[in-house]
């Protein structure tokens, strides 16, 4: 989900040893200062998927907000960590983004914004284990800040797994800057 920490997660993983499928389109800024890990492609998978199959994915580590793993292709296997934060500090850290960025959220208030994204959140875990092709983890983004090798050496387990090659959990750990978790619940 946008500003779950799917940034983090990245930085861990490239750290770990993974090479990241990304354009650098979108420049690191004041929200994600060691940048934010996209690719046009992966962005655009629900208006037109066929620009993501053009990528080069295998063995290497996309970042896919949640509502869009539905929309990837069926044919390749997929690990899919998913980063699970507190719906409020999504809420929060979306709202700081959007008032530097000089713009307004939606119409819905805070409660019920909070409340559509835990809910997106768990359908697109349930379709994701629906999936034949996804293997998931699901890891808390609070988890890899105050304990970051505890989680750092259970997702380079699950992944490295998957892969069938070893990620550096001691890399993955030191990726994590607990200065950046500025929107705590």
């Amino acid at each position: 989900m946008p500003r779950s920490g799917t940034s983090l997660m990245m930085q861990m993983l490239v750290a770990g040893g993974l090479e990241p499928v990304i354009d650098e389109q979108r420049p690191a800024d004041d929200d994600n200062p060691r940048g934010y890990f996209e690719h046009a492609a992966v962005k655009a998978l629900g208006q037109d998927p066929s620009r993501f199959a053009g990528l080069a994915i295998d063995g290497r580590v996309v970042k896919v907000v949640s509502p869009l793993l539905a929309k990837l292709p069926v044919g390749p296997r997929y690990a899919v960590v998913f980063v699970e934060r507190d719906p409020a500090e999504m809420l929060a850290s979306q709202q700081k983004m959007l008032a530097r960025l000089g713009r307004t959220g939606g119409a819905l208030s805070p409660e019920k914004m909070t409340a559509a994204l835990g809910a997106q959140h768990a359908k697109a875990v349930a379709g994701a284990e629906a999936r034949g092709d996804m293997q998931a983890i699901r890891v808390a983004h609070r988890g890899c800040i105050d304990a970051s090798a505890e989680h750092a050496a259970e997702v380079a387990g699950f992944v490295g797994a998957f892969l069938g090659r070893d990620l550096s959990p001691t890399a993955m750990a030191s990726a994590v800057d607990p200065s950046l978790y500025r929107n705590r619940g």
